[in-house]
């Protein structure tokens, strides 16, 4: 899990610090309106995908076998197949009464 986490940073990361990169190299350019747009597409694609790492470590621990089988139970006692912490009362009574 550690080396797909360690694999999801530098994927998800990467495009971000070729984006500062680029941006650095070209500060002092002047630039037309269609490459300010495109660029600004660019940073606005770049800084969604950069959620990515926080994502792929939430869709590892979902296909975790603990996750599953803890979704499987909230959901069988969400439909009502089974109370796991339901305390039944004593139905017994007895013979005498105080």
């Amino acid at each position: 899990m550690a080396l797909f986490q360690i694999f999801a940073v530098l994927v998800f990361n990467g495009p971000y610090a070729a984006w500062q990169i680029y941006t650095v190299i070209t500060a002092n350019i002047i630039k037309d309106t269609y490459r300010r747009a495109v660029e600004q597409l660019i940073n606005l694609f770049i800084g969604t995908y950069g959620y990515g790492p926080y994502a792929s470590s939430f869709y590892c621990y979902c296909l975790s076998k603990r996750f599953r089988n803890q979704l499987i139970v909230s959901l069988k006692e969400l439909v009502g197949t089974i109370h796991m912490n339901q305390v039944f009362p004593n139905t017994q009574r007895s013979g005498t009464r105080t």
